[in-house]
């Protein structure tokens, strides 16, 4: 697992979007609109086409993409992503285990 680190506007997003590209993995975003300003900048890298259309923190949890097939995800924005899941509680910290092939 690659983890990105930086300030807001430091090209995290963009540097996500060509990690996802290597590994053809689905970008998950926020929101709609966030969806969309990555499929702006995906657009504008050329790399449409190679990476299918970034879908919405809710559409990755809905029941309604339970049966579609999905090997590897990207989130953006991870650390909304865990405030969404736990129901925007505040989290005090998190741990992450570093994998054995890093």
């Amino acid at each position: 697992m690659e983890i990105i680190i930086g300030g807001r506007r430091t090209g995290k997003t963009t540097k996500l979007i060509m990690q996802a590209a290597k590994t053809c993995s689905q970008i998950v975003c926020m929101d709609q609109r966030s969806a969309l300003n990555t499929q702006f900048v995906i657009d504008i890298l050329g790399l449409r086409g190679f990476l299918p259309h970034p879908i919405t923190y809710h559409e990755l949890l809905s029941s309604k993409l339970e049966g579609a097939e999905r090997r590897n995800i990207s989130i953006d924005d991870a650390q909304r992503f865990i405030q969404y899941v736990v129901n925007n509680l505040k989290i005090d910290a998190i741990s992450i285990e570093k994998e054995d092939n890093e």
